[in-house]
């Protein structure tokens, strides 16, 4: 039998809307339904409510439809494009049916009937809760008064968490916007109730509107994170109509309930919104913490961009990097807006800054330019021009990052590095790239003569990784960890050095003491079980290699480590994928 599948690991109300195209789909197209429920990959996961699917379905819907072993590569991706005639034939060659990622709105399906929006309602009613959360459901529906709107107000990882270096502002309410709908729904006899994560605009609301807070109704005190989800999301759904932005839970609710959302920011035309949310933060700018008033201003920049006045979108950037320092993507911006406008050096300074700040806030224990790089775009003029040009070496240096072609990469990153010969990153990044294009020994010369100029825990690791001789491969591996003690990485490489030097109890102690932590980076993790397939120990080696890919599950060489693991406990034989 064919299926419509489902496998994401991002927030519940998001699950739930590709559960509920899936299952449409799987009616529509005469399949079956079933999913996987990983582990959420959200580096801050305590803000998502994502339990075990045992404890978040009933046994029936767990037994016809959970599979914890569904392949994704076994079926065909559908995302943001209708499935096709030429699909459908495909699945029926070849293919195990379907794997529905779309969640923000109905699957379309090409020369086949579409439903109306209502009828995603009975889609939603065939997936099966626990009885739990069956009670919760319930309780949430009987407590919302009749005219009810609701407004959802995503915000708790937008503004405080990781997700704010990605901006999301499709996503985002701000406070201002939230703040001029609730009065204005009041004040034409709606009986709006504020559904946030964020507690302090809840306080603001309560305290300046007669809205009511989710919170307030009967039967909300819950005692578990995906309690309180599920009752906002069915309490939602119990409402005349939900204005939000497009989270997971809006539309999962709207899916349910058959109604559409309306968008907090479609309220406004851009120039009343831009005034809405500035004179906000002027008039009251207690009601805003740092991170908040960063985001709002970010969101002024990158969504009212057509009615600022010249200058204006990068003096709101520079205003919330100084706000929200350690947020990448401000300066990643207004560097990208400078050379889209032909100033270089104001570029250069900016990515200058923050890259050095940032090198130096991790303790030099990483070659990264920055924790992402989601919103730096460099002209295709200006990455030619880079080649030729013995300015501007962070330009060269992203460049260098962002250019496809390793043999590039390497040129750039040197023209970077000869540019600013007293930078350690840039050193350690050319360094890198010679490694990357099969010049080892000639990046191990380059270090060690520029070694007291350069030294820094990522050089020494960078050494560590591409030295032969096992002595002295533990020797660089100690030194990086010296220099950095936070470098759990380096770490992890000197244990599988020390294992390979025979010093097994001090490898020992580092690898159990590094297990028994929980490690932010997945790097760790994954040297951890190459040194547990080189004691054999594969079990130990499955769990923490596992534990990688719950953080990063797209990372090939974390997929290959696990399956050639699997293989090893059936053969007992191991082969590490990346040698």
């Amino acid at each position: 039998m064919k299926y419509a599948v489902v496998t994401r690991s991002d927030g519940l109300g998001t699950r739930l809307c590709a559960m509920v195209n899936a299952i449409d789909v799987a009616q529509r197209l005469g399949l079956g339904f079933k999913f996987s429920w990983p582990s959420s990959t959200y580096s801050d996961a305590d803000s998502h409510a994502i339990k075990h699917a045992s404890l978040l379905f009933s046994d029936r819907f767990i037994r016809d439809h959970f599979d914890p072993d569904l392949d994704p590569r076994r079926y065909i991706k559908v995302l943001d494009t209708p499935i096709t005639k030429k699909l459908i034939a495909k699945v029926e060659e070849s293919k195990d049916g379907f794997l529905i990622d779309h969640w923000s709105k109905q699957v379309q399906i090409d020369s086949a009937p579409g439903v109306p929006r209502r009828d995603l309602a009975a889609a939603f009613e065939k997936i099966e809760f626990s009885k739990r959360l069956t009670r919760v459901i319930e309780a949430a529906k009987s407590s919302v008064p009749n005219g009810a709107v609701a407004i959802h107000a995503r915000r708790g990882d937008l503004v405080y968490g990781s997700y704010r270096t990605r901006l999301y502002n499709q996503k985002y309410a701000p406070t201002a916007l939230v703040k001029s709908v609730v009065k204005r729904l009041i004040e034409v006899g709606k009986k709006p109730i504020i559904f946030s994560d964020d507690e302090r605009i809840k306080t603001i609301l309560k305290r300046d509107t007669t809205a009511i807070i989710s919170t307030e109704l009967s039967g909300s005190t819950l005692k578990t994170s995906d309690e309180d989800a599920m009752f906002d999301i069915a309490a939602m759904i119990a409402c005349d109509s939900v204005i939000s932005t497009r989270s997971g839970f809006s539309v999962v609710a709207s899916f349910a309930n058959g109604r559409p959302f309306y968008n907090i920011s479609d309220f406004y035309q851009m120039c009343e919104g831009r005034a809405s949310i500035l004179t906000d933060i002027a008039e009251n700018p207690n009601d805003y913490s740092d991170l908040d008033k960063a985001k709002s201003l970010q969101f002024v920049a990158s969504v009212y961009t057509p009615v600022l006045r010249e200058g204006e979108r990068d003096d709101l950037y520079a205003q919330a990097s100084i706000l929200d320092p350690d947020n990448q993507a401000y300066p990643h911006i207004r560097a990208t807006d400078a050379m889209a406008k032909g100033d270089l050096s104001k570029a250069e300074e900016i990515l200058r800054s923050y890259t050095r700040r940032y090198f130096k806030s991790h303790n030099m224990t990483s070659s990264d330019l920055a924790a992402g790089f989601d919103y730096i775009s460099i002209p295709n003029k200006v990455a030619k021009d880079a080649l030729h040009s013995s300015r501007n070496p962070y330009i060269k240096a992203y460049a260098s990052h962002l250019d496809p072609d390793p043999i590039k990469q390497e040129r750039l990153a040197g023209l970077a590095y000869e540019a600013d010969p007293s930078s350690p990153l840039l050193a350690v990044r050319w360094a890198r790239a010679m490694i990357a294009t099969g010049r080892p020994e000639t990046a191990r010369r380059f270090m060690i003569n520029d070694l007291d100029r350069i030294k820094c825990s990522a050089v020494y690791e960078a050494l560590c990784d591409i030295e032969d001789d096992p002595h002295q491969r533990v020797v660089w591996g100690r030194l990086s960890v010296q220099s950095a003690a936070e470098n759990k990485q380096a770490a992890a490489k000197v244990a599988l050095a020390l294992l390979l030097n025979g010093e097994l109890e001090e490898a020992n102690a580092i690898s159990d003491a590094l297990t028994a932590e929980d490690q932010s980076n997945p790097a760790v993790y994954y040297y951890l079980s190459k040194f547990y397939v080189e004691c054999g120990v594969f079990s130990e080696a499955l769990v923490v290699i596992e534990k990688a890919l719950a953080m990063r599950p797209g990372r090939l060489r974390y997929q290959n480590m696990k399956q050639s693991i699997l293989e090893s406990i059936a053969n007992q034989v191991v082969k590490d994928p990346a040698d």
